[in-house]
């Protein structure tokens, strides 16, 4: 049983198009949006989603390391981390009352 017909049936070349626009606008997101992605992928030379031709360029994004997370939390705010690319208001929390997705956030 197919949970999407039209998505699961789709094409890969069609689908590989639509992926890849979606990967260059989340990283123009990033860059945008998170002071830590933004320093990091400068580091490899990347400052501008025009700089990455889409996925078969994916390979040139930096590893982010565990230990580079946690060096990232304030210890008097524990659950802010400077890579944080939300709004603390539209954030997520855990618990599974909380909503999913920000409208301010969407575009």
């Amino acid at each position: 049983m197919m949970y999407d017909a039209a998505v699961e049936t789709r094409p890969v070349e069609e689908q590989f198009v639509r992926d890849n626009e979606l990967f260059k606008r989340q990283l123009d997101y990033l860059l945008h949006h998170s002071d830590f992605y933004k320093a990091k992928l400068a580091e490899a030379g990347i400052t501008s989603a025009r700089d990455i031709n889409g996925l078969e360029d994916i390979a040139k994004l930096p590893f982010t390391e565990k230990d580079e997370i946690r060096a990232t939390k304030p210890a008097a705010r524990p659950m802010v981390h400077t890579l944080l690319w939300t709004p603390l208001n539209c954030a997520a929390s855990l618990a599974p009352a909380a909503p999913l997705v920000c409208p301010a956030t969407w575009g």
